[in-house]
């Protein structure tokens, strides 16, 4: 089934790069803290 793998290859795909998203978004604040506690 190509359209089943495409789909699970598509929604791993959409969830790995909201997952990288929120590590980006967080990374910046985590550095802040740890420059000025």
């Amino acid at each position: 089934m190509p359209t089943f793998t495409k789909n699970m290859l598509s929604a791993a795909f959409t969830w790995f790069v909201q997952k990288n998203l929120l590590l980006l978004s967080l990374l910046p604040l985590i550095k802040i803290k740890e420059i000025c506690p």
